[in-house]
């Protein structure tokens, strides 16, 4: 979900693409685009 190369998140998702879990702290400001798919998870 993260296009920083530096950045230290990591994402895990199953094979049809759905997201399972979040690892790691960003270290910059987070792309609001991107933002929606967390905000789903929670």
């Amino acid at each position: 979900m993260c296009s920083e190369s530096d950045c230290g998140v990591y994402i895990h998702t199953n094979t049809t693409d759905e997201l399972l879990c979040i690892n790691g702290i960003h270290n910059h400001s987070a792309n609001p685009d991107q933002l929606e798919a967390k905000l789903l998870r929670s």
